[in-house]
């Protein structure tokens, strides 16, 4: 019985009794609603920008996904390819115009094409030159000879 009593006033303890309630109302700081109508201006604001991005976003995705259907179709070294855009939304400069083109590929204009699309940087020139080949969509070229 003295486990329950006991239990019962430590859970007392956190409630607190009204008079402490209303102290702390007295000192939280008043908010007009107009402030309260500028913070969700703001949250909107965003949120517009956010869907804009978005839209963005999936229309640049729309673009890239075609161009790899039609590259995935490659099948011959030399062959011209689709190019893809950045994550900018823009056609990314000096893009490979065909897959003789990746493959004469420096380390330096490979690491461009990566970070345009938002790639990883690491591993070697090879390495490099496949993630960029797959991402582009080649599923019929050999990147062994990238």
């Amino acid at each position: 019985m003295t486990n329950i009593v006991n239990g019962l006033s430590d859970a007392a303890v956190g409630v607190g009794t009204p008079a402490t309630k209303a102290d702390g109302i007295q000192n939280m700081m008043p908010v007009s609603i107009s402030d309260q109508l500028d913070q969700i201006r703001v949250h909107i604001t965003r949120m517009s920008q956010d869907i804009i991005q978005i839209h963005q976003d999936m229309a640049r995705w729309n673009v890239n996904n075609q161009a790899c259907v039609f590259n995935s179709h490659v099948a011959v070294s030399g062959h011209p390819i689709e190019p893809l855009l950045g994550i900018n939304n823009k056609p990314i400069p000096n893009f490979p115009k065909t897959t003789s083109d990746i493959i004469a590929l420096d380390d330096a204009r490979t690491d461009v094409l990566l970070q345009a699309l938002g790639l990883p940087l690491n591993g070697t020139l090879v390495d490099k030159k496949k993630r960029f080949g797959y991402y582009i969509g080649f599923i019929r070229i050999s990147l062994c000879v990238l």
